[in-house]
């Protein structure tokens, strides 16, 4: 089975690095796979982990729309740039990373779109 390029390193960490860099989203992360209140637009209960969270640090906001990736996840909610946020959790993790391993997670997290927008129906 092929890991995905730029979260096995970080594979079950996710939901402590999302809940101590991201404190807002704590409840998302306590309450999976219940939805919670979304912090960065409001509602009631829009926001949910992804059922891979452990392994991606991915959610989904019905209104704001989805981010497959706990670095997606962190530049949305702090709004940073993704490079930023892959910075935070290099230091975050203490991860020695190499120059290359690290140019790999910020080209991977570059590659992924930022938003996939979700209709109100559950289709694209």
């Amino acid at each position: 089975m092929r890991q995905k390029a730029g979260h096995s390193q970080y594979n079950g960490l996710w939901p402590d690095i999302i809940s101590r860099l991201a404190p807002e989203l704590r409840a998302a992360v306590q309450s999976r796979p219940r939805h919670v209140l979304c912090p960065v637009h409001g509602g009631k209960d829009g926001l949910r982990c992804f059922n891979d969270f452990d392994e991606t640090g991915g959610m989904i906001c019905n209104t704001c729309g989805a981010f497959p990736n706990g670095y997606l996840v962190l530049a949305w909610t702090l709004d940073i740039p993704i490079q930023e946020a892959v910075q935070l959790v290099r230091n975050f993790s203490g991860s020695s990373a190499s120059r290359e391993e690290r140019g790999t997670l910020v080209k991977v997290a570059n590659s992924i779109p930022l938003v996939y927008p979700v209709s109100h129906d559950g289709t694209k």
